[in-house]
């Protein structure tokens, strides 16, 4: 994903000595399109909390720019919406169960990492609001389907062409 041209990235094997792994990383493809590159199974555990969450929660990057481009921000801030909304229903989960890493490291389970909050409110975001659109599309995705109509009789028109006008 992307190119770092500070090469300071997870996206290698062992970065700066360490063996770390997170579930998948959010970025730009060659062809500059956004997309979830997947590193391990969603069920499996992962080194990238520093800490307890490694054991109990799914680990994911977002690949920063500077900081600045709001239409990539807007980018990978929705596909990481999107991305949260399918693992909440793959594994029965909800907006709550979200952390960064920043609140993680607040709850015991986690490394001391500011991770998203040095981004996110330069582009009016929080974890607060990143929660709250999650929480919307699991609203929508969990909507009952309103039940069927009373059965109805239906006429139906049938369109042909014919080369003999008697038929």
């Amino acid at each position: 994903l992307g190119k770092n041209q500070y090469n300071n990235h997870w996206n290698q094997d062992k970065p700066d000595g360490r063996q770390v792994c997170v579930h998948g990383f959010i970025g730009k493809l060659a062809d500059g399109s956004i997309a979830t590159y997947q590193t391990l199974p969603w069920n499996y555990r992962g080194w990238h909390a520093g800490g307890s969450a490694n054991d109990t929660h799914i680990g994911f990057e977002i690949c920063e720019d500077g900081l600045t481009d709001a239409s990539y921000f807007s980018a990978v801030y929705k596909e990481a919406v999107e991305l949260c909304v399918y693992l909440c229903k793959q594994y029965g989960l909800t907006e709550k169960n979200i952390i960064c890493h920043c609140e993680g490291y607040k709850q015991g389970i986690a490394s001391n990492h500011g991770d998203v909050m040095h981004w996110f409110p330069k582009h009016g975001k929080s974890m607060d609001t990143f929660r709250a659109e999650v929480k919307k599309l699991l609203d929508v995705a969990n909507a009952p389907t309103p039940a069927p109509a009373e059965t109805q009789k239906l006429y139906r028109v049938q369109v042909g062409a014919y080369s003999v006008k008697a038929n």
